[in-house]
């Protein structure tokens, strides 16, 4: 799939958000952390067409 520049910047912004929360968060919990940035920002990637595999 082509994304526009835009996308492709959103999607690499919110790669960079999930590596950040996983990293952060302690091991036990870094599963969780999944979880959270998905429900965070589950509105956009679902309004921007964006697939899981393109963010990771």
């Amino acid at each position: 799939m082509m994304y526009s520049k835009n996308d492709f910047d959103l999607i690499i912004s919110l790669g960079q958000e999930l590596k950040r929360m996983y990293e952060k968060a302690n091991r036990n919990e870094q599963v969780a952390m999944i979880h959270v940035f998905a429900i965070k920002n589950g509105k956009t990637i679902i309004e921007n067409n964006i697939k899981s595999v393109d963010i990771i």
